[in-house]
């Protein structure tokens, strides 16, 4: 399918990020900074232009391995952490006509976005020996479902736009960069993550550990109450009825994700904080079995969402114990 036009959006900060911390001791930071270099300059996903503080010039010198490898003096062993680089990004857009563009660009105006860089880099060598790096991106062109209005909306979105034709092209890129550094990690013991303070909350259902999920489901928001009374706990499955069947009475798009999703906000309801598993295990066992939620009551329901001080908390409507038939998932 090709784009007819650019759905994605940029953000004033990190949409998406990946993190690595690696012990002391494992040099770190020279391992990644040479696999950034090999992957990025391969694949196109990250190419170093320049790097001014070690007089670096890559349409003078060819690529920064070579030339840190005949300068061995100007590196002091990971120069992406060490010394601001600038950088080209290998990159699929929609131009005019609905025409997809791949090309090398340093920021997203090329792409008609504002000057803000595609993929940002970076890490920090510690005086103990320790390193982190980050793998950051303050737009959602990588992601199959993208933003309506990034800058004011990106962090809770229900009708998110098909970015899927551009994502297919551009996220395999990027997760080839990932599979290399999650394997240099692995070898130095270190940790690799989903780095959730880089990451916003609406986009999560879309990557992961390894990178983009490009089969992430589209999702839906069917229903949304502001609140639920903490007075009465079991208020929430009453809610959660009439939202799911308030679904059933419209068709939907069968590539959709139905979602039905509850603000709790009331202090001291039950449900107020808490992690999946409890969230799960509430929802499973009411105070009065009663309430208990059936395979009816959710049917054409995939996923119940949370909203409360923890965040939002997701749990698969066919995990939830339904009487007479016992856990559906």
């Amino acid at each position: 399918m090709r784009p007819e036009r650019n759905t994605w959006g940029v953000a004033g900060s990190a949409v998406v990020g990946w993190r690595a911390v690696l012990p002391a001791g494992a040099d770190g930071g020279r391992a990644m900074t040479r696999t950034v270099l090999a992957v990025g300059e391969a694949s196109g996903v990250y190419r170093v232009r320049s790097v001014p503080a070690i007089g670096f010039d890559r349409d003078a010198h060819g690529p920064l391995a070579g030339f840190l490898d005949a300068h061995p003096h100007l590196d002091g062993g990971a120069a992406l952490f060490d010394h601001r680089h600038h950088v080209s990004v290998r990159l699929a857009w929609t131009a005019a006509g609905g025409t997809v563009v791949e090309d090398d660009v340093p920021d997203l105006r090329a792409a008609g976005g504002p000057m803000v860089p595609v993929l940002e880099v970076d890490g920090i060598a510690r005086p103990d020996g320790s390193a982190e790096l980050t793998v950051v991106s303050r737009s959602d062109i990588w992601l199959p479902w993208a933003v309506p209005d990034p800058v004011r909306d990106i962090d809770d979105y229900d009708d998110p736009a098909d970015n899927t034709a551009l994502a297919a092209r551009n996220a395999p890129r990027l997760a080839g960069l990932l599979a290399r550094l999650r394997a240099v990690v692995a070898r130095c013991r270190g940790r690799w993550e989903l780095d959730p303070e880089q990451t916003l909350r609406g986009v999560r259902f879309q990557v992961d550990d390894a990178g983009v999920r490009l089969d992430a489901p589209r999702p839906r928001v069917v229903a949304e109450e502001g609140w639920v009374d903490g007075d009465r706990p079991d208020a929430v499955f009453r809610v959660l009825r009439t939202a799911a069947a308030r679904h059933r009475l419209h068709v939907h798009d069968p590539r959709h994700e139905v979602v039905v999703r509850l603000l709790v906000t009331t202090p001291g309801h039950e449900l107020q904080t808490g992690d999946p598993d409890r969230v799960l295990r509430l929802l499973r066992r009411p105070r009065d079995p009663g309430n208990a939620l059936t395979t009816a009551d959710l049917a054409g329901v995939d996923r119940i969402e949370i909203d409360n001080e923890t965040g939002r908390v997701s749990v698969r409507a066919d995990r939830i114990h339904v009487p007479g038939t016992g856990p559906s998932g």
